[in-house]
């Protein structure tokens, strides 16, 4: 099974990956395969630690559309309907530090899974 075979499974479209294989990860993903086949975009999410910094980070991240507000049904719109994106090829979505995201404001981690799982 290829790299892009495994994150474009149709059973699964987020994958989390575990501390101890990061190192490995890393130097998966920089191989230059990726850069062919995929948007490799990686965000940090220690900048992501409330609803606010998390749809300005997403929003400058990847470059959603105009039309995008700044609440969880909009994100899930841009996230699941990719015909905005102008590299029609697919992405790969990197957060580092996922025990940053939504740290604040714990309550909304789940209208953040629904969007992106």
């Amino acid at each position: 099974m290829t790299l892009l075979e495994f994150f474009s499974s149709p059973s699964s479209r987020f994958h989390m990956i575990p501390k101890e294989f990061s190192a490995e990860f890393d130097s998966l993903l920089h191989a230059q395969e990726w850069k062919k086949e995929l948007n490799v975009i990686e965000m940090d999410a220690s900048r992501c630690i409330n609803k606010r910094s998390l749809f300005t980070e997403w929003k400058t991240q990847l470059e959603f559309p105009f039309y995008f507000s700044d609440n969880w049904d909009s994100l899930d719109e841009c996230i699941n309907d990719l015909s905005w994106f102008p590299d029609k090829k697919g992405f790969l979505l990197v957060i580092r530090n996922s025990e940053d995201l939504l740290k604040e404001q714990e309550e909304d981690l789940s209208y953040c899974n629904e969007c992106v799982a």
